[in-house]
């Protein structure tokens, strides 16, 4: 599980995997951010969700996020403010669950 929260920044220079064929957890909150070069949820893995809540909390993604990349389950969640910016991103090699906040329904 990782978790970035409360106005912290975490900048990597490579794609951040979530689920490395196992499962996987990711928390931005609370005005976190994230930036990498690409995201990816569930690479061979069983169960995972990245969340991604509250104002200016952000992921940014400047070459896209792969969601469910030969995975079982994938959930995406934004919600209450939170913003996820990933151009060119694909979602669903495999079982994908997209649950948009109320507001986005």
């Amino acid at each position: 599980m990782a978790r970035v929260s409360d106005g912290s920044v975490r900048e990597l220079s490579q794609a951040l995997f979530v689920g490395w064929e196992g499962r996987g957890t990711l928390f931005i909150e609370d005005g976190g951010l994230i930036e990498c070069c690409r995201g990816v949820l569930g690479h061979r893995a069983g169960s995972v969700v990245a969340t991604v809540t509250g104002a200016g909390s952000i992921w940014n993604c400047s070459f896209g996020i792969r969601v469910g990349q030969y995975t079982g389950q994938c959930t995406l969640l934004i919600e209450n403010g939170g913003v996820v910016n990933a151009p060119d991103s694909v979602i669903g090699y495999e079982l994908v669950w997209i649950i948009p906040s109320p507001s986005q329904a």
